[in-house]
């Protein structure tokens, strides 16, 4: 397995470049960092809006004959948004990062949804792990690549380990998204968010000062800590 390679420019300098065989045909492909564009092999793709755009060289798959590389920019806040390509023949192919979520419009459906990681892990046994970072914690899935698809993990939840101290009394509940009360968390104290809901988004298994669990939503975290309602206020 190739190490990964971190290529970084600025929009006022010129990029590094690297050639390397990316699509395994005996001929090395040129990677370019520019300040508008990077530019894989004959591929483009347009940074001009990022701070910042870098590239990591991986291999997903050490059973296949590609390399793939990993494109990042960076938003107004300094937030990282990565895209996983394949490099094939002078065409490069976008592995979609996808998550099937319920849809709220449409009450007993679901909807599939582009994701952009905040970064890209992988070994080379064709499993990717993506970060999200959010202003709460970050998120970590799964997908396995099949070709040029990813085929996303679901997990029953999501670690997230979250200290919030409690400015007003809120319930929490035997079951995300409801169920019986557990208890009534008491002001001044500090809580526990452990894990949140894989099949109920923005509800979290929490654990008060008397070591009670249970669940409660995002928005009664944020409407019970002063703290929480800064950082969701944040821009």
């Amino acid at each position: 397995m190739i190490p990964s390679l971190l290529l970084l420019c600025l929009p006022a300098l010129a990029g590094p470049s690297l050639d390397i065989d990316l699509d395994g045909d005996g001929t090395k492909d040129a990677i370019v960092i520019g300040d508008r564009e990077t530019t894989v092999g004959k591929a483009q793709v347009d940074c001009s809006l990022s701070e910042a755009c870098r590239a990591e060289l991986v291999d997903v798959s050490n059973a296949d004959r590609f390399r793939e590389v990993v494109l990042c920019t960076e938003g107004p806040r300094a937030e990282s948004y990565c895209r996983l390509y394949r490099y094939d023949k002078g065409t490069l192919t976008e592995l979609v990062f996808t998550r099937t979520l319920p849809d709220d419009k449409k009450p007993g459906r679901t909807q599939t949804v582009d994701w952009a990681p905040s970064s890209i892990l992988t070994k080379g046994n064709g499993i990717v792990l993506g970060d999200f970072a959010s202003r709460w914690y970050t998120r970590r899935e799964k997908w396995t690549a099949e070709g040029t698809t990813l085929k996303h993990h679901p997990q029953p939840a999501y670690w997230a380990e979250m200290m919030v101290p409690v400015d007003r009394s809120f319930p929490i509940t035997t079951e995300p998204g409801g169920g019986e009360v557990v208890a009534n968390v008491a002001p001044g104290t500090t809580i526990t968010a452990l894990l949140e809901s894989g099949t109920h988004p923005d509800w979290f298994l929490v654990r008060i000062s008397s070591g009670l669990l249970g669940w409660c939503s995002l928005d009664q975290l944020i409407q019970a800590s002063d703290q929480m309602m800064m950082t969701a206020g944040a821009g």
